[in-house]
């Protein structure tokens, strides 16, 4: 008997030995699969797709290897390549191909042992090539002059896949030896591949390879190619599409983008903002006109406070003169005195402009003294939205928690379980945040870990009273009520909390009895997991400031001031009003925070209608499902937060308070 090894050098070189016979051409009819075909697994025996689109446009590439049928007369065995027999017979079975198309076959004499030996031999050479083997010879034969439609149909495949495989194939020289070497993964490959800039790709790969693991995800990469940057993605929708490439901008599209966010790059970013400036003109001219201020000035950024994000204190509110056809305010006036304009451009492009007064002193004038976080800071209460008062802001102090509820309570007209579960999703918020910011790969995404190095040293240095920053013993720390819970956990906030510490809860660090050999593992853990793990405890830290002596506690608007958590908006991301939320509010509250946001004519009836029916007309309003809100308050409506649960922003020093009215 011959041995595989024998057969395997006559199979690749037939003029060796004498086991193959004369090759000649039959009809499907004479032919059916041998016994001594050695493949018997249903899905590698099955044709497919590929391989039948394959033999449709170029035949039958490879010949089938037959033998007599022992006691059939004009019967051929196939006993090396089923699946081509297989395809051919579907081929012909669904009238793709004629009843007498030529079969081309090479006959071999051979004993069973032998023609068993043969079928072996040829699905052993039949290894499957390696993915970046495919990626490489398809673009080779791109790069000869082969269209991706000539190599698609050849290889049975969509052209679209070819055109991703060309673009691995051609990757930049040391991202595609770490592919070949599995230095990268393919995932990491494709994200490199989403531009074809060769020296982007190795400016990217030089970057990230010498980083952690966690910094070289494939979105990692994708965003230090700038490929769906949020900033210039807002640009171009600001812009245009059409008006960027018609002033000669390109977009390099990502080939392997899932097809529900279209990622792709600007490769002109100079061309993209010099277009956005000079519409931009265009915004800045209508808001003067619109304004009747021919001299506004435009800022960079709003007036900043001293914690580094925008001093909401010297926010202007514009009052509405009048509204065009489509009820959008086309004239405006702002208050007298030293006023800047601001324009961000939104997620969608659209311009949004607010107003500021340039300085503290443009708008308080000699004054010595700033408005604090008091009742100032919200609407009065006979205005659109309750107004919790000096209670939530106010100084802290041994036993003034009672009396600071009893406030609210009167205030708010919430009841004292309400004034807790309000208490317990503000904080929840606050630690969803820190997540976020430990999530951040980026410079300042240790927020969590300063603040827990902070308190420590507060607690044992400077003596403070470990209560005002929630650093102690965490095992007697509030919880708050249970009626919270389905409250909190309905929130974004709570949701990345839990995942986060769930993750943790799988490491050694955690699991390991040894608490020596724990340590030294969580010393040996990857930056990301520290940052997770410091923000989880100071997240839990916060927690028991739901027994603290106020409602606001100002430790907790500094850090939401650092984590930039002062603006509706952004605490939405967080959290979402629900029905059951709504409904701790008096019927009052609730119509009076829908009222500001609702056409007059469809609002007027909602004072009749039942409790359960006016809590379910308000979150409507407040979740962007209503259609009877006003055009011109729809995205106010959707960034709607209560303001118990809403930050302050910190006080300015004795020292910037002096220059600020100087």
């Amino acid at each position: 008997m011959t041995s595989i090894a024998e057969l395997t050098q006559d199979f690749v070189n037939p003029q060796k030995g004498g086991l193959l016979a004369d090759r000649r051409t039959m009809t499907i009819g004479q032919l059916e699969l041998s016994p001594f075909n050695v493949r018997t697994n249903a899905e590698d025996t099955s044709p497919n797709d590929a391989m039948e689109k394959s033999i449709l446009a170029f035949g039958l590439i490879h010949a089938l290897r037959v033998h007599p049928m022992k006691g059939r007369k004009n019967k051929w065995g196939v006993h090396a390549g089923g699946r081509r027999y297989r395809a051919i017979k579907a081929l012909i079975g669904r009238g793709d191909l004629p009843g007498d198309w030529p079969i081309d076959v090479v006959i071999r004499e051979a004993s069973d042992a032998d023609l068993q030996a043969e079928s072996a031999a040829e699905n052993i050479l039949r290894r499957e090539l390696r993915s970046y083997e495919i990626f490489q010879g398809v673009a080779k034969s791109h790069r000869r002059g082969d269209s991706p439609e000539k190599i698609a149909a050849i290889c049975g495949q969509e052209v679209i896949t070819i055109r991703k495989w060309i673009r691995l194939g051609n990757l930049a020289k040391p991202v595609f030896n770490a592919l070949e070497a599995g230095a990268i993964t393919e995932e990491q490959a494709k994200a490199y591949a989403a531009t074809e800039d060769h020296a982007l790709q190795i400016d990217a790969f030089e970057h990230l390879h010498k980083l952690h693991d966690w910094d070289k995800a494939p979105a990692k990469i994708r965003a230090y190619l700038r490929v769906s940057d949020v900033e210039t993605t807002r640009l171009l929708r600001f812009v245009g599409a059409d008006a960027y490439t018609a002033a000669g901008g390109a977009l390099e599209l990502d080939l392997f983008s899932d097809g529900a966010d279209e990622r792709a790059r600007i490769k002109h970013e100079d061309l993209l903002r010099q277009l956005a400036f000079d519409k931009l003109a265009g915004v800045q001219e209508s808001t003067r006109q619109r304004t009747g201020r021919p001299d506004l000035r435009f800022v960079a950024q709003p007036p900043q406070a001293s914690h580094g994000g925008p001093d909401l204190f010297l926010g202007v509110s514009a009052k509405v003169l009048s509204r065009d056809m489509l009820g959008n305010p086309d004239r405006l006036e702002l208050p007298d005195g030293d006023i800047v304009a601001f324009i961000r451009i939104a997620e969608g492009g659209e311009p949004d402009v607010s107003y500021w007064w340039e300085t503290s002193k443009a708008k308080y004038g000699s004054k010595k003294d700033r408005p604090g976080t008091s009742a100032a800071t919200f609407p009065p209460r006979s205005a659109s939205l309750s107004a919790p008062g000096a209670a939530i802001g106010g100084m802290v102090a041994y036993g003034a928690k009672p009396l600071a509820d009893a406030e609210i309570k009167q205030e708010s007209g919430l009841t004292q379980e309400g004034i807790e579960i309000f208490r317990s999703i503000r904080t929840t918020i606050l630690r969803g945040a820190l997540i976020e910011n430990a999530e951040a790969s980026a410079p300042g995404g240790d927020a969590a870990t300063d603040y827990l190095v902070w308190a420590q040293l507060r607690i044992l240095v400077k003596g403070d009273m470990a209560h005002l920053v929630g650093v102690r013993g965490l095992t007697s720390a509030e919880r708050g009520p249970d009626s919270a819970r389905d409250h909190i956990g309905a929130t974004e906030a709570s949701r990345r909390f839990a995942l986060a510490l769930h993750e943790l809860q799988q490491q050694s660090f955690l699991t390991c009895e040894d608490l020596a050999e724990a340590y030294l593992d969580y010393r040996a853990s990857a930056s990301h997991l520290k940052r997770m793990a410091a923000a989880v405890v100071t997240g839990m830290a916060l927690q028991r400031s739901l027994g603290g002596s106020t409602y606001r506690l100002p430790i907790h608007d500094a850090v939401a001031a650092d984590l930039d958590l002062l603006d509706d908006e952004r605490i939405r991301t967080f959290w979402r009003p629900t029905g059951a939320m709504l409904d701790l509010l008096p019927k009052s509250d609730r119509l009076a925070i829908a009222e500001p946001f609702v056409e007059t004519a469809s609002f007027a009836p909602w004072s009749r209608q039942k409790s359960s029916e006016i809590t379910t007309l308000v979150l409507q309003v407040v979740t962007g499902a209503a259609a009877t809100v006003r055009a011109s308050m729809a995205d106010a409506a959707a960034r709607w937060v209560h303001p118990l649960l809403r930050f302050a922003p910190i006080a300015p020093s004795p020292a910037e308070t002096l220059e600020a009215a100087e």
